[in-house]
């Protein structure tokens, strides 16, 4: 009878702890997508830069910036997921690869805008490879973080 608050207790410790670790995966998964979005849209940025010096330094900083945050996302998926979810995540950063480059130099052979009727809105850059890769990997993501839930309430309340 005395066992059965620490066993309780111990088990409530398990699922508290399964469900951290849900959520701080889900949050690298989240932050790992964020990346590549966030170089998918540097063809956006630079057809809409000015012609200085200064939006020139800080379009390619920040497009830099980002490869190295998506180096480091492959890097922590590899590390902290399963071989499905890393593949799923490099395929998604190979297609973004294929399709953001080719645009970002036509985008840089642009004229810079000077006025603000000249800011392209509303033209898409094609990303259906990255689309296509990237419900890949959330359908493996779901999947992973469904496996832990699945996981976390399969503790031995013996």
């Amino acid at each position: 009878m005395q066992l059965a608050p620490f066993t309780l207790g111990r088990s409530k410790a398990v699922i508290g702890y399964g469900h951290q670790r849900r959520a701080e995966r889900a949050t690298l998964y989240g932050r790992a997508i964020a990346a590549v979005e966030d170089y998918l849209e540097g063809p956006y940025r630079i057809r809409r830069r000015d012609d200085t010096a200064e939006s020139r330094f800080g379009i390619t900083s920040a497009i830099s910036d980002t490869e190295t945050a998506i180096s480091l996302h492959q890097a922590l998926v590899e590390m902290h997921a399963p071989n499905a979810v890393s593949d799923a995540y490099n395929a998604f950063v190979a297609a973004h690869q294929r399709e953001a480059r080719p645009q970002m130099t036509a985008a840089w052979n642009t004229h810079p805008t000077t006025t603000d009727d000249q800011v392209p809105v509303g033209q898409a850059c094609d990303r259906s490879a990255s689309d296509e890769a990237r419900t890949a990997l959330i359908i493996t993501m779901k999947a992973d973080l469904g496996s832990l839930d699945e996981a976390h309430h399969r503790v031995d309340l013996r």
